[in-house]
This record gives C-alpha cells, sequence and structure tokens, in this order.
C-alpha cells in the first residue's frame, strides 16, 4: 500500500467532483434564500376605514407578487369594510377581509389566487307568503318577524307578505291584535303560508288598546267598569246620558234638541317627565 507523499496531488477527476458539490451546495442556499424572500418578505400595509374589497384586493398586488383571480359579478366585492394591517403577512390578511362575507379563497402556483363563492356560507333567501284567518279570509296588517332580530314586515291586504331573511333555517313570528301569537320555521322553505286562530284570551286579564294588547297590571290610567244595571233604571232618552257622574272626567252633555246625540267630553291628564 502506497503513501501519498507531501506535496502529492490529487487527480483532476476528484477536483471536478469537489467543485461541482460546492457549486450544487451554493445553488441550493441560494434557491432556498431567495424562496424564502419571496413568500416571509412579502408584507402588507393597509389602513382605510370605508374601502371596497375589490380595491383591498388591488392594493395588495402591488405591494406584493400575488395576483388575484375572481368573477366581477361577485356582488360582495364591492361591499365596504375596515382594514388595518401593519407589516402583516397574506395568511393574515385575507381570512380577517374575508370573514363574515360569503367568499373565501384558494392560493394557486405561481402566487396566483382564487377568489370565489363560499359554498358552506348561507346566503340571504327572499321568503314569501300569505297569512289568513281559521275561516280562510286573510288578515292584513298583520307583523312578520325574524325571530330572535329587529328584521320584519307587515301583510298587505291581500294577506300577503315578502321578507328577506339571513337564511332557509330562520323562524319567522307572526303576531296580530285579537289573534294568538304563532312562529313557524322556514325549514329550507321560500315559501309559507300560515292561519292564525283568534285569541281565547279573557278580556278580564288583557285590554286592547287601538294599537296592541296590555296586562290591565301594566296600564298606568284608571278602568272603570259600569254594570248595565246601574243605568237601566234612568230615565234618559239616551244611554250614554246615563253614564253622567259615574265615570270620573266624564261630562255628557245634552243638546237642547230632543233625540240628539249628546256631546261627551273626557278629561285627560297628561304629564311630561322631562
Amino acid at each position: 500500500m502506497k503513501c501519498l507523499q507531501k506535496g502529492t496531488r490529487f487527480p483532476i477527476q476528484k477536483k471536478v467532483l469537489l467543485i461541482m458539490k460546492l457549486t450544487l451546495a451554493f445553488i441550493l442556499f441560494f434557491t432556498f434564500q431567495l424562496y424564502a424572500n419571496g413568500y416571509g418578505q412579502q408584507k402588507i400595509n393597509l389602513k382605510a376605514k370605508k374601502i371596497e374589497v375589490k380595491e383591498v384586493l388591488s392594493s395588495i398586488e402591488k405591494q406584493t407578487n400575488y395576483r388575484f383571480l375572481y368573477n366581477n359579478d361577485l356582488i360582495e366585492l364591492n361591499n365596504t369594510v375596515a382594514i388595518h394591517a401593519k407589516n402583516a403577512g397574506l395568511e393574515e390578511v385575507l381570512p380577517d377581509l374575508f370573514n363574515g362575507t360569503a367568499l373565501t379563497y384558494l392560493i394557486m402556483d405561481n402566487d396566483l389566487i382564487v377568489v370565489k363563492e363560499n359554498p358552506a356560507i348561507a346566503r340571504d333567501v327572499v321568503v314569501r307568503g300569505q297569512v289568513m284567518d281559521d275561516k280562510g279570509a286573510p288578515l292584513s296588517g298583520v307583523s312578520v318577524m325574524v325571530k330572535g332580530t329587529t328584521t320584519g314586515t307587515t301583510t298587505n291586504a291581500n294577506g300577503e307578505f315578502s321578507l328577506t331573511v339571513p337564511n332557509a333555517n330562520a323562524i319567522l313570528a307572526f303576531t296580530s291584535v285579537g289573534y294568538d301569537d304563532l312562529e313557524q320555521p322556514l325549514s329550507g322553505s321560500n315559501t309559507i303560508n300560515v292561519v292564525m286562530k283568534a285569541s281565547q284570551k279573557v278580556m278580564d286579564q288583557v285590554v286592547v288598546i287601538g294599537y296592541g294588547t296590555a296586562a290591565k297590571r301594566d296600564l298606568t290610567g284608571s278602568i272603570v267598569k259600569i254594570e248595565g244595571k246601574e243605568v237601566a233604571d234612568k230615565p234618559n232618552t239616551n244611554p250614554v246620558a246615563s253614564l253622567q257622574g259615574k265615570v270620573a272626567g266624564l261630562s255628557v252633555v245634552p243638546y237642547g234638541t230632543p233625540g240628539k246625540t249628546p256631546d261627551i267630553r273626557i278629561r285627560v291628564l297628561i304629564v311630561l317627565v322631562l
């Protein structure tokens, strides 16, 4: 076995192989460095209180190498949002931008990002229907509300209504003076017809006040009840005149002409609390 003496040179093949290995190592190093710079240093700076979603996407394109692909007919791209991003990455900005919308995104190769509708997000649904009583007559002026919200409408003269609800699984609440309250789940349907039953509430417990109902205990005014027997024996030509002196604040002024309807006046006290 021969030993290499000091000063012995390596064969030319070994030198070439060593140079190739070093070159490959440098190439790999710079490749990973460029990759890190391309994806790790594309920071986004945005600050706006009222800006359309598509304008935000355009600003991101100007600041980075990303390009967005979307359908201009997507309505929610015109929605205005508030956004504040400082040296933020794409993975921080986009989830915040699309939060609460029906939009989602998909990152493709070559920095291309596809923006599309999110099928998992339920969209607004227009519900139409008719409200009738138990005899089949349409009910007008019925209040139709989305349960748990302030969204609502009223039925027209034909008992028909049209209402935009957050999703097809919402619950509609129907209320009307003189009828029992009714709740009806949509269960995915956009057409609903309901029948409301006449209320059987005892009048001693509920007072109709013209624009709704209220329990007697909730009323601040006085309620006077006059029995028929108290006025039956009065010698008045008009039964209304017999109420004179029996109701506080009530004044019945008869006309001089016999048979003429008397003038009824009620004293009302209004207190303003400032």
